[in-house]
């Protein structure tokens, strides 16, 4: 976790990246400082994608902030926003904003995400998770 301060954009992107495979939820909270605040559009989406791939209900209320505002585009031409909508489908286990195919694999769905829905769903979810309940 030393490298997710480290001072090249490519050393913090490829740390936080590893966190969604080989992370836990001790590494939610500095993945949602990240998310929130790396200068790097690049790491901040990294981050976003870690944090559907952890699948920690802590990290909802971060997501749908970034979803509402990070519209800065990474180098490949993506946002923290739009990544953070597919954490979220990753977290509720939904398929809003892409399509799941019989390999196992997924490509983008052809059609607008909902994002108020997925928003929506992810405040229940997180709600019930606050309360104690499964979140599932």
């Amino acid at each position: 976790m030393p490298l997710f301060d480290d001072p090249g954009d490519w050393v913090r992107h490829h740390a936080v990246g590893c966190m969604g495979h080989h992370g836990d939820g001790s590494v939610v909270d500095t993945l949602l400082v990240k998310l929130r605040s790396d200068p790097d559009a690049g790491v901040r989406g990294e981050a976003a994608y870690s944090l559907g791939h952890i699948g920690d209900p802590r990290a909802i209320p971060g997501l749908i902030h970034a979803l509402d505002h990070d519209r800065e585009p990474t180098p490949l031409g993506h946002t923290p926003s739009s990544i953070s909508a597919t954490a979220l489908d990753n977290i509720l286990g939904t398929h809003e904003t892409r399509v799941a195919h019989g390999d196992g694999l997924c490509s983008l769905a052809p059609w607008p995400p909902d994002y108020e829905l997925l928003k929506r769903r992810a405040r229940e979810l997180y709600e019930r998770w606050q309360a104690g309940g499964s979140p599932s």
